[in-house]
């Protein structure tokens, strides 16, 4: 089988383009990939940075307003002493009444130091048998309603606010109010007398219920979800329901429980792969801080890791498929390249076996086409035959004059012949 240029030509450019189309693939695929995951990656710090934000906002706000109050009780000696407690219940329920999400304001003084006056208020409203103020304000569906709180000698929200400088933040229970279960939150700051001496606490709960459903609207990808956790590790929202108000795995599993202490401390985002019921899931988790409490919650996401590479999958498929086309595409136009150049040579390599194998026809003419060096082949070849053709012509005129100067010869020839022969013809008559 003859090894025709056309197909040196055609096995050289596949033989280049291969390697060089394989090399693209495998990079395509390395690059997109990372990419991908890189793109999920970040989305999913972008997202979990954001209800970071939001969930940091509405317990700012909370405390914030806490430390209002806490700020305004301690200016309690300008006000007369008979009326400090009514100005201040008033103010706990306006205060109350104004934020939808406040489910509760309540403050704990120590014995006398509001007003001295702890036993005229023993068993009133709002106050025990101890008369200290107590007064717990509550609100559920917009009804408002005032009982003294229980329990506070020895408690956490009590006890742990009173003796810090900033306050704390009250983690999440779930509390029933006027007959209606729900979770709750809040923040507690200490009041100071006039030397820096802790002399009660002011409180606010709020409902955890718009921070649930704020959580609920967000989605991350196709089959990500978010994820709120409190400095306790007590799961607000999850994507496993059955998870929501107990403490999350991940917070005491030696593995992952590293990250959360860490992030505690440097208050930087963190990311982690956990295996589930035979599925890889990725989580980011963003800390939150408030003031100058210490107490740290964490906003995050999850995604499963198949769903990272499948959409780089995806793209690199569409990617894949452009790019295939773009090289059948140059490699037919290649080919059509390849094929017009060498069947310009094979009209000169036709018309030379035709003038070596043939009839020879001399008359042959190539088109002459372009400015490149099968056109000066072309031109070439038809000059080269046009001097062949003078030349034969010349031959043959040469080869005609040869051909009558032979024909002059022989008829001299023979009539040197008939000569000498009525010569010898004379000589034989004389003789006789």
């Amino acid at each position: 089988m003859k090894f025709t240029i056309r197909k040196k030509l055609v096995l050289t450019l596949l033989g280049v383009f291969s390697p060089f189309a394989l090399i693209i693939f495998i990079f395509l695929i390395t690059g997109l990939t990372r990419a991908s995951y890189d793109f999920a990656l970040q989305h999913l710090y972008d997202q979990s940075m954001t209800m970071a934000r939001d969930v940091q906002l509405i317990i700012q706000n909370v405390y914030d307003r806490t430390v209002s109050l806490a700020r305004t009780f301690e200016n309690y000696t300008i006000i007369p002493a008979d009326l400090r407690r009514e100005y201040f219940n008033r103010l706990q329920q306006t205060t109350l009444s104004e934020k939808n999400n406040f489910v509760d304001v309540w403050t704990v003084w120590e014995p006398n130091a509001l007003d001295g006056l702890d036993n005229k208020f023993k068993n009133q409203p709002g106050h025990d048998e101890t008369g200290r103020f107590i007064p717990y304000w509550t609100k559920v569906n917009g009804i408002v309603s005032l009982n003294p709180l229980t329990d506070y000698d020895g408690s956490f929200w009590y006890e742990n606010p009173l003796h810090s400088k900033v306050g704390i933040l009250i983690k999440p229970n779930r509390y029933t109010l006027q007959g209606k279960t729900m979770y709750v939150a809040g923040s507690a700051v200490p009041i100071h007398d006039k030397n820096g001496k802790p002399i009660g606490v002011i409180g606010i709960d709020y409902s955890l219920s718009h921070m649930q459903d704020l959580f609920k609207t967000e989605t991350v990808f196709n089959k990500g979800a978010p994820i709120l956790v409190s400095a306790e590790g007590l799961v607000l929202f999850h994507k496993d329901d059955s998870l929501v108000s107990k403490e999350l795995p991940e917070f005491s599993e030696s593995d992952f429980s590293v990250f959360f202490k860490k992030a505690a401390e440097d208050l930087k985002p963190f990311h982690f792969v956990k295996k589930i019921d035979d599925a890889k899931w990725m989580y980011v988790y963003v800390p939150i801080k408030i003031g100058e409490t210490k107490q740290i919650w964490f906003a995050g996401s999850a995604l499963p890791v198949f769903d990272i590479y499948a959409n780089g999958i995806k793209l690199t498929i569409a990617v894949i498929i452009m790019l295939a086309i773009t090289a059948v595409t140059v490699f037919i136009l290649l080919f059509l390249l390849i094929y017009k150049i060498t069947k310009r040579i094979e009209q000169v390599t036709n018309s030379l076996y035709d003038i070596a194998e043939g009839e020879g026809d001399l008359t042959v003419h190539l088109p002459v086409t372009g400015n490149d060096e099968i056109a000066d082949l072309a031109t070439f070849f038809n000059e080269t035959i046009k001097k062949i053709r003078s030349a034969v012509v010349t031959v043959g005129k040469a080869a005609g004059n040869l051909q009558k100067v032979g024909t002059d010869l022989s008829d001299n020839m023979n009539e040197t012949t008939g000569a000498i022969s009525q010569i010898g013809e004379n000589i034989k008559e004389v003789k006789r």
